[in-house]
């Protein structure tokens, strides 16, 4: 939570500082974080990147810590990320893209966890026969660990990045140039 609070705070760190911190966090972080990413020096743009790439219950550990310390960051942080959570937030059109390059299985998984506005969000953009389907996968699966859901959700959360990158999506929610205008 030191640490995160940190990376938020940061802004301009000397070189000797950053390099130091580089090989120390390079070492423990190597498997969430790639090389590029440490020539950012911090700030909650930084700080966002990181915590997309970590699991929903390193996420929520961090989030719950911070909110008792700093709720306006959490507050920041979060209308920075795009989680799986939020994807409850996309129109039908792009949910209706999004669910045509997961896999069913992966969703199926992912909604084991899922509150139940978001499965309908889900089941109303799917054909009657689709969501009887789906539902029936989802009951067979029974129980599951939370990280092999945590991994599913992570994975839809990727098509829907990738989707709004290619520009095939709008995520709403981020006002400015990705504000829809009816």
């Amino acid at each position: 939570i030191e640490v995160t609070l940190r990376l938020a705070a940061m802004d301009r760190v000397s070189p000797q500082v950053v390099q130091q911190v580089e090989k120390s966090l390079k070492s423990k972080l190597s498997s969430v974080i790639n090389e590029a990413d440490f020539r950012s020096t911090g700030g909650v743009a930084f700080l966002v990147k990181v915590l997309n790439q970590v699991d929903r219950g390193a996420q929520k550990s961090i989030f719950d810590a911070l909110e008792t310390t700093n709720a306006k960051l959490v507050e920041e942080i979060r209308a920075n990320m795009f989680t799986f959570d939020d994807v409850i937030k996309l129109d039908d059109r792009a949910m209706q893209r999004v669910l045509r390059d997961i896999n069913k299985s992966d969703l199926a998984l992912a909604l084991k966890g899922a509150p139940d506005r978001l499965r309908e969000k889900v089941f109303s953009n799917v054909s009657e026969r689709a969501r009887e389907n789906l539902k029936e996968e989802i009951d067979i699966l029974g129980p599951q660990l939370a990280k092999n859901v945590y991994t599913a959700q992570r994975k839809i959360v990727d098509v829907c990045r990738s989707l709004e990158e290619s520009g095939e999506i709008v995520i709403a929610g981020g006002g400015g140039e990705n504000e829809v205008i009816a």
